[in-house]
């Protein structure tokens, strides 16, 4: 068993039975949010939800704190189950999980969101040299989102136990998008002008529709109880993203002239 540093005895509730699963919260979030979203693991695993220092029923120690003690605090407590915890975390929970593996790998069995974030630096490098390769990118865009939506559907209905593969599978679908969808701009614009204003457009225009998602996600998710609307609705954007994608990855420019003012 590893040294552990100084650490706090955070509060954490307990449900179910089978391989230790540890999910960690985001700043500010409460830990309910995490054990709703986690019912479904209970049937086959031990679900443990602390509440990190400074939340909830947690100690809140005089700062400053850094990274590395939210991890010793986490440590502490999956080490006293006897390790082995497959860590989940969101935001501040995940930046957590990830110092807590680095630094007592020993104590951590898995860190799938991890996995998924590592492989999308390859394909976002990859997915845009491959797709200039051919005489256009339709077919580069059509294998990145049914990358993405297949590895979305596993994470979200496969079993559990293939997680860490669909994990994967999306992140190697999220890196391509982003880097061709990128790339694209570049394609199809006659000129740096041209290109600047569309990457303007396109970039303000979703990353503003993009902020709506998450919590338009969640407000579905407690009116319906479950994520089977949810699915539907990724499944309808993403075959609507396949059929724009169709027509922006053909090898043609935008029908715009660019003006000096």
């Amino acid at each position: 068993m590893p040294s552990l540093p100084p650490a706090i005895h955070l509060s954490f509730t307990t449900d179910g039975d089978g391989p230790l699963v540890v999910a960690l919260h985001d700043v500010g979030r409460p830990s309910a949010d995490l054990r709703k979203a986690l019912k479904p693991l209970l049937k086959h695993h031990r679900v443990m939800v602390p509440e990190l220092r400074g939340h909830g029923e947690s100690p809140s120690p005089a700062g400053p704190w850094s990274i590395d003690d939210f991890a010793s605090d986490v440590a502490r407590l999956v080490a006293g189950e006897g390790g082995g915890a497959v860590m989940l975390g969101i935001g501040l929970g995940g930046a957590t999980a990830l110092a807590l593996a680095l630094g007592h790998p020993g104590l951590v069995a898995g860190l799938v969101l991890s996995g998924s974030v590592i492989v999308q630096l390859a394909s976002s490098l990859a997915a845009p040299w491959l797709a200039t390769r051919g005489k256009d990118q339709r077919l580069a865009i059509v294998i990145v989102m049914a990358l993405t939506l297949g590895g979305l559907f596993g994470c979200l209905y496969a079993p559990i136990e293939g997680l860490w593969g669909w994990a994967i599978l999306l992140g190697l679908g999220q890196g391509g998008t982003f880097s061709l969808a990128l790339t694209l701009i570049v394609l199809r614009s006659r000129d740096s002008h041209v290109a600047a204003n569309l990457s303007s457009m396109a970039q303000g225009f979703g990353y503003t529709l993009a902020s709506m998602g998450p919590l338009a996600v969640g407000v579905l998710h407690d009116w319906t109880g479950g994520w089977t609307a949810v699915g539907w609705i990724f499944g309808v954007i993403g075959l609507s993203a396949i059929i724009a994608g169709l027509g922006a990855g053909r090898s043609l420019y935008v029908q715009v002239e660019s003006e000096k003012v």
